[in-house]
């Protein structure tokens, strides 16, 4: 019993301090005039997942876990820095083919993908198009990637 209450007060200590955040959260998504946002981030070892407010302006669709949103162009910056991170670290080689990784199923139909390396798509040289399809619509998962030029062509 005594090893359970401390147990129970971190719990609730900890269901408190995240029922706050919520709140604060919602404030400034009223405040600042967002539909909604979904924030994930990692303390200490511990994921924490806030979903708030609408899926999309003027409907009732309530952001869930599940939601997706558009993040144009945010990943590659995402991309850029995992990818030097990597390379810093030495699992990363900048000019290896990225098929020696990782043979994408999209770009079986394009033997020339073989030889695309990091620095290209770092570089905007890989001859990847800006967009296959609406990565919306449940084909995009599975749609052919069609280089649009050689790679290291330009």
């Amino acid at each position: 019993m005594k090893k359970i209450l401390p147990l129970l007060f971190l719990l609730y200590s900890v269901a408190a301090v995240a029922q706050q955040h919520q709140q604060e959260l919602s404030a400034l998504l009223e405040k600042e005039q967002v539909p909604g946002m979904q924030l994930v981030y990692t303390r200490k070892g511990e994921t924490i997942r806030y979903s708030l407010g609408l899926a999309k302006a003027g409907t009732a669709q309530a952001v869930t876990a599940a939601t997706t949103f558009q993040a144009a162009s945010l990943g590659k910056v995402v991309l850029a820095y995992t990818a030097l991170r990597l390379h810093d670290q030495g699992r990363l080689n900048l000019d290896k083919p990225l098929a020696t990784y990782y043979a994408e199923p999209r770009l079986r139909t394009q033997p020339r993908a073989a030889t695309i390396t990091a620095r290209m798509v770092l570089t905007h040289t890989s001859g990847l198009p800006n967009w296959a399809e609406n990565p919306l619509e449940a084909s995009w998962k599975s749609s052919d990637l069609k280089l649009k030029y050689t790679p290291d062509s330009c």
